[in-house]
């Protein structure tokens, strides 16, 4: 295991162990990875910056669940790439919603016309 990963064990140890507000300590290395996922799974800079957000809120929320198996960031990647997926499948139900009401409408407002 090498330095940063034994670091990194450390702090989430730390973190579990009450000492909360080192957190951010944790995440501030992956901030910018963490934004760069979301943005090149949903191609819009707002939607990125809420994911990016939701995605840190999830790890921190998950953290216990973390075993160490693979290194800290390629979890929170996936825990980035599972927010972006969230996001996608959000917006076509949106989407696909907003075609169903227009057609709804279409229909009664045609029907009203005869």
């Amino acid at each position: 295991m090498g330095t940063m990963e034994t670091n990194e064990a450390a702090l989430i140890a730390r973190i579990l162990a009450g000492d909360k507000e080192l957190f951010h300590e944790l995440i501030r290395p992956y901030e910018r990875m963490v934004y760069l996922t979301l943005f090149a799974i949903v191609k819009n800079e707002t939607e990125a910056e809420d994911g990016a957000q939701e995605a840190v809120i999830s790890a921190y929320r998950h953290l216990a669940s973390f075993r160490g198996d693979a290194k800290f960031s390629t979890w929170l990647t996936t825990i980035a790439i599972n927010q972006g997926r969230r996001r996608l499948r959000r917006r076509r139900v949106r989407r696909r919603n907003r075609l169903k009401n227009r057609r709804v409408v279409t229909k009664e407002t045609s029907r009203r016309r005869r």
